[in-house]
C-alpha cells in the first residue's frame, strides 16, 4: 500500500467531517456532584425558564415563563462552577425557586395540536415519504392516521412522556430512522444539544430556547460524556484485538462519534501506533458491526488515510428542498459555512434512477442551489508523516458491516467500496446516509424535538442511498456471523 502524504492542517478536514456529523458532542464532564448542591441551569429549566451566564460579576439570568427576569450571583450565594456547571446550595435553589411560576398542565387538544403540527412539517419538508413506502411499504399518511386516533382516545390517559411514548412505538419507531427521523429521548437530548449550543448560529439553537423543550428536557441524570461513552464501547471507542499472531488481526469501531478533539485525536493515535504493531501481518479485519454513525470523516482520518494515498471519488449529490421554514433556514445557514454549494452540472438523462417523487425536487436544486457536496472525495489524514509509523500494515483489508450499521458506518463502507481492494463482509447496511443536516423542530406545546435530514444523498445514477442501503460484497456465510465467515474465506483462500 502506498504511503500518506500530509497537504493540509488538520482543521480543514474536520470542518468537512463536520458536514456528515449526527452532531459532535463539545460540552464539559459535570464531575464531582455535591449531596448538598443542585445543577443552577438544571432546576432552571425544570420550570421552563431559560438560562444565561454573564461573566462580569459570575451571575446567572434566569427568565421564568413569564416573562420576568432573575439574577442569581453566584459567590453571592456560596454557590461555584465546575467543569462550565453552575452549582448552588439545594437550601437556597428551593426558597429561590418557590415563587417561580408553574409549567400549565397540557390538554389531549394540545397534544392532538402538537401532533398534527407535527406531520404538517413532515409533509411539507421531510423528502423520504416515497422512499419510506417503497423501501418498507409504510404509508406515513396511513401511518400518521392511524397514530393520531390513539392520541384523540379519550380513554387512553395521556401526558408529555406518555405522548412521546406513543409517537415513537406508533409512528417514529416503524420507519426505523430513514432520513434520521426520530424524536429525541432525554439522554438524546442532552447527548447532542451541546454541540448545537456550541455553534450559535445554528438555526436549531432556536428549539433549544424553547421554554416548553426547556421544561421537558430539563434532567438529565448522565453528563453528555458519560451518555456518548455509551456509543463509544464504555469508554475504549478502538479495539484490537490478535486472533492469529503475526498474521490476523481485528480492528473494532465502536462508533464514529467524539466528545471533544482532545478525544478524536487520541482515537486515531492509537490506531496509527497499532497499524505500526501489525507491519507483517496478512490480514486486519475492521468491524463496523453495530456502529451507529457519527462524523462523517472520521473513518477516513482514524482509517482510510493511514493507508491510501490517492483520491479516489464517490460520486454523490445531495437534493435539498427551500419548501417551509425549517429547510430554508438550514439552507441558509449551509450558505454560511467556509465550503461550496456548487457542484458539477448534471443532466436528467445521466440519472435514470431518478424517482418521480425526487425529479421535480432534482430540478430545483440545479436551478436555485445546485448540487452540494458531490462529488465527494474521500481524503487522507493530515497529520505528518511522524504521527504514522514508516512500516505499517500492509495486507488484505476486511470490512464487516450488519443491519446496525448507520449513518457515517454506512458511509464507511461506501467509501471502502470506492477503494477497489477492501473486501466487504456481513449483511446489508441500515442506511442513513444522508447529508449530514439536520432540522431540529421543537413541538409548540409539549417542547418534544423531532429531528430530520433535511436533504436526500443520491448515487450518480439517481438513486437514493436512503432507499438502497450498502449491500456488502459478501453476505454471511450458512450458521456463521460476518467474523466467522472472513476466517472461513481466508483459511479456504477464497478472496481477492
Amino acid at each position: 500500500m502506498k504511503t500518506n502524504k500530509p497537504f493540509q492542517k488538520i482543521l480543514s478536514i474536520l470542518l468537512l467531517s463536520l458536514l456528515f456529523m449526527t452532531q459532535s458532542i463539545s460540552a464539559a464532564s459535570t464531575s464531582g456532584r455535591h449531596d448538598a448542591y443542585v445543577p443552577l441551569r438544571h432546576k432552571a429549566y425544570s420550570f421552563g425558564a431559560s438560562v444565561e451566564w454573564h461573566s462580569p460579576g459570575r451571575s446567572v439570568h434566569i427568565t421564568d415563563i413569564n416573562g420576568n427576569t432573575h439574577i442569581v450571583v453566584v459567590d453571592e450565594v456560596g454557590g461555584f462552577v465546575e467543569h462550565g456547571t453552575t452549582w448552588v446550595p439545594l437550601e437556597f435553589a428551593e426558597e429561590f425557586f418557590a415563587s417561580f411560576p408553574a409549567i400549565p398542565a397540557l390538554t389531549r387538544q394540545d397534544f392532538i395540536y402538537d401532533f398534527d403540527y407535527m406531520f404538517n412539517v413532515l409533509t411539507e419538508e421531510f423528502l423520504y415519504f416515497g422512499i419510506v413506502y417503497r423501501r418498507l411499504g409504510i404509508d406515513m399518511h396511513q401511518l400518521a392516521s392511524d397514530t393520531r386516533a390513539i392520541i384523540e382516545d379519550e380513554d387512553v390517559y395521556i401526558d408529555a412522556d406518555i405522548f412521546w411514548d406513543i409517537m415513537h412505538e406508533n409512528f417514529f419507531e416503524p420507519i426505523n430512522l430513514i432520513g434520521h427521523l426520530r424524536i429525541l429521548s432525554n439522554d438524546q437530548f442532552h447527548a447532542r444539544a451541546p454541540g448545537i449550543r456550541a455553534d450559535t448560529y445554528n438555526p436549531n439553537n432556536y428549539a433549544l430556547k424553547s421554554p416548553a423543550t426547556i421544561a421537558f428536557y430539563a434532567e438529565s441524570s448522565s453528563t453528555p460524556y458519560e451518555l456518548l461513552a455509551a456509543y463509544r464501547g464504555g469508554g475504549q471507542n478502538i479495539v484490537f484485538e490478535t486472533i492469529e499472531e503475526n498474521r490476523i488481526a481485528h480492528m473494532t469501531i465502536h462508533s464514529m462519534l467524539f466528545y471533544d478533539i482532545e478525544q478524536f485525536t487520541a482515537d486515531q493515535m492509537y490506531a496509527f501506533e497499532n497499524y505500526g504493531a501489525l507491519a507483517g501481518y496478512e490480514h486486519l479485519i475492521v468491524d463496523l458491526r453495530g456502529n451507529p454513525g457519527g462524523a462523517g470523516g472520521y473513518f477516513n482520518l482514524v482509517f482510510l488515510g493511514a493507508f491510501f494515498e490517492e483520491i479516489f471519488e464517490v460520486p454523490m449529490y445531495a437534493l435539498f428542498s427551500m419548501g417551509g421554514h425549517y429547510s430554508h433556514s438550514q439552507l441558509e445557514f449551509i450558505r454560511g459555512l467556509d465550503f461550496t454549494l456548487g457542484g458539477p452540472e448534471v443532466d436528467l438523462d445521466a440519472v435514470p434512477h431518478l424517482q418521480e417523487d425526487n425529479t421535480e425536487l432534482f430540478v430545483f436544486a440545479q436551478d436555485r442551489i445546485q448540487r452540494t457536496l458531490g462529488p465527494v472525495q474521500p481524503l487522507p489524514v493530515l497529520f505528518g508523516e511522524a504521527d504514522l509509523p514508516e512500516e505499517r500494515f500492509e495486507g488484505k483489508i476486511w470490512l464487516l458491516i450488519d443491519g446496525y450499521t448507520f449513518s457515517a458506518g454506512e458511509m464507511a463502507a461506501i467509501m471502502a467500496d470506492a477503494t477497489g481492494s477492501i473486501s466487504i463482509v456481513g449483511e446489508q447496511a441500515r442506511g442513513g446516509m444522508g447529508t449530514g443536516f439536520y432540522s431540529w423542530v421543537s413541538l409548540p406545546n409539549s417542547g418534544i424535538i423531532m429531528m430530520f435530514d433535511v436533504g436526500v444523498m443520491i448515487d450518480q445514477y439517481g438513486r437514493a442511498f436512503e432507499e438502497f442501503p450498502f449491500t456488502p460484497h459478501y453476505t454471511n456465510k450458512h450458521g456463521l456471523d460476518a467474523l466467522e465467515t472472513v476466517l472461513r474465506m481466508i483459511t479456504e483462500g477464497i478472496y481477492e
